[in-house]
């Protein structure tokens, strides 16, 4: 069986972040070799990132930009939408004939929000108790939020705070996750179907 590739097209580099350590573990847990990920995406935000999705994605049907891979995933945020609107947004602009594959994460509200899903697993990955997130919703709240509590465990932030999502993989656990986050648990769940089924 060849390795499994996958384009990864997201609004910014915590999403990435997030989605290539979560593709590590389900590969682990299926026994699967590591996947090809090949970033795709934009930087600027969700309508740059869809407009640049479509941008590729004509790109491709022409054959002006190839992929070989098998799988696409698209990760943007739900923006207070709430994720099942928003999948159904981002799945409108996907031409399907050109992957075996695709899955849609809508994280809801934002990322940074699903390293808050699973609160048991970030204080086991960070060693302190990373406190409440936000109680109102917004982007900024959650950032700050978590890199507050990178800080709080001596952890310097060089890059993106969402870098942490590597750190935090192996701790967490789908239920409490799923139950923190319905959007990350549907993300898990059809990413791993997903990876099952090409590599089975």
């Amino acid at each position: 069986m060849a390795d499994l590739e996958i384009d990864l097209f997201c609004e910014d580099a915590g999403h990435e972040a997030f989605a290539r350590a979560l593709i590590r573990r389900l590969a682990d847990e299926r026994k699967l070799p590591l996947p090809t990920v090949t970033a795709r995406s934009a930087r600027g935000g969700h309508g740059r990132a869809l407009s640049e999705l479509d941008l590729w994605q004509r790109s491709l049907a022409r054959g002006v930009a190839p992929s070989t891979a098998d799988l696409l995933v698209v990760m943007i945020d739900a923006n207070g939408e709430g994720w099942g609107a928003q999948r159904r947004s981002v799945a409108a602009h996907l031409q399907p004939d050109l992957f075996r594959e695709t899955v849609i994460a809508c994280p809801d509200p934002h990322v940074e929000a699903w390293c808050a899903a699973d609160r048991v697993a970030l204080k086991s990955a960070l060693g302190v108790d990373p406190g409440p997130p936000p109680a109102k919703p917004g982007r900024r709240g959650y950032k700050v939020w978590l890199r507050d509590a990178l800080e709080a465990a001596g952890i310097p932030v060089l890059n993106d705070p969402m870098d942490v999502a590597a750190d935090l993989m192996p701790f967490l656990d789908p239920f409490r996750a799923s139950k923190g986050s319905p959007s990350l648990g549907h993300f898990m769940d059809e990413l791993g179907k997903a990876l099952r089924r090409l590599g089975g």
